[in-house]
């Protein structure tokens, strides 16, 4: 079900350019792994072999599916003393009694980091490293 998303997926990540000045700083840290790189080489992975982790449950409305993907474009940067590659973490709908005609990606998990007094993220980070688990998100 995963697989069936990717075109929706590629164009959720060339979408990565804010919509408004206000945006701006969000979308650059966000994005900041793969600043370095075209739309073109940060939508090059393929489900087939760059989906390294599912997870699935089912709901009152349906299957959420959890994905997450290699990016294999995107620059290595060392963790805890070795690399890691840049993933994607996703999330996809499949509502039920439908088939599969109907399932739809939702949204990418960004790290947000903690929250100050104003509810402000302490940071956004949409490109994870292997070490980052694939877990339940809602966005």
């Amino acid at each position: 079900m995963i697989m069936m998303c990717q075109g929706t997926i590629h164009t959720t990540f060339t979408s990565r350019a804010p919509v408004d000045t206000d945006s701006l700083l969000m979308f650059d840290r966000m994005w900041s792994r793969a600043g370095t790189i075209s739309d073109k080489d940060l939508t090059n992975f393929n489900i087939s072999e760059d989906l390294v982790s599912v997870r699935a449950g089912p709901t009152t409305y349906g299957v959420i599916l959890l994905g997450k993907i290699r990016l294999p474009k995107v620059p290595k940067i060392t963790v805890g003393g070795r690399e890691s590659d840049g993933f994607v973490h996703v999330r996809i709908h499949d509502p039920p009694n439908r088939g599969t005609e109907d399932v739809t990606f939702h949204s990418l998990w960004t790290d947000e980091g903690k929250r100050d007094e104003n509810g402000r993220a302490e940071h956004y980070i949409a490109i994870q490293t292997d070490d980052v688990p694939l877990e339940f998100f809602n966005e």
